[in-house]
């Protein structure tokens, strides 16, 4: 019995790994996203960093990547060849970077909307890219909505970290969080730990899926989506 139990779960990972949607070609179930939020004076910033296969899916989302791209299943997530090594750099260059995060991330706080630019992207697979939104005035607290990736798919979530060691998940169903900005902010609490240790269950999860893949599949970007061909 317990053996057939096995055999459902790896089916169950294998098809929630590989399952085709609609702008397939991404690893929503590895390591998540990252976002630091930080403050000074009338100012937010929220810096994003992302793994580069993230960030290549990110660039063929935009439609700024031409032909084909390879991966690979490694550890349970779905990494480009090194062929894609320029993907980063591709996506760093674009004006539609700087639309496309401005869309997926605002910041409001008691006194009104932030507004925002992209402030720095530099070598956008080690540095990240940094968004400063300038606020009406200098507030103890902001709203902050962050919904990167998740337009490419649902399981996609970023783990943002602010002032006084202060937590957040971010995913399809919990965007928005009010973080503290004062200094007075509480660490880590039983909220944001359940939240962390579900990630990790997750990523755990989709390892597991990954020792039951073994072939390569090619994705081919057309129109806007990826398709995989064996």
């Amino acid at each position: 019995m317990r053996r057939g139990l096995w055999g459902v779960w790896a089916l169950f990972l294998v098809g929630a790994v590989l399952a085709p949607t609609e702008r397939a070609g991404a690893h929503p179930f590895g390591a998540p996203q990252t976002a630091e939020i930080t403050s000074s004076g009338k100012t937010v910033s929220v810096t994003w960093h992302a793994p580069p296969d993230d960030i290549t899916a990110l660039a063929m989302h935009l439609g700024l990547l031409n032909g084909t791209r390879t991966y690979v299943f490694q550890d349970g997530a779905l990494v480009p060849g090194e062929s894609d090594a320029q993907d980063s750099e591709v996506l760093a260059a674009a004006p539609q970077l700087s639309a496309y995060l401005l869309e997926q991330v605002k910041v409001t706080t008691p006194e009104g909307a932030c507004a925002g630019a992209l402030a720095a992207v530099g070598e956008l697979a080690e540095d990240g890219a940094r968004l400063d939104f300038a606020c009406p005035t200098a507030a103890a607290s902001a709203t902050v909505q962050l919904a990167l990736l998740t337009d490419i798919h649902e399981a996609y979530q970023t783990l943002a970290t602010g002032p006084d060691v202060q937590r957040h998940l971010y995913t399809l169903e919990a965007d928005t969080y009010d973080w503290r900005l004062d200094g007075s902010g509480e660490s880590a609490g039983a909220s944001a730990a359940g939240q962390l240790s579900a990630a990790v269950a997750l990523v755990a999860l989709a390892g597991l899926g990954g020792w039951f893949v073994l072939r390569r599949r090619r994705l081919r970007h057309v129109g806007g989506t990826t398709s995989a061909v064996p």
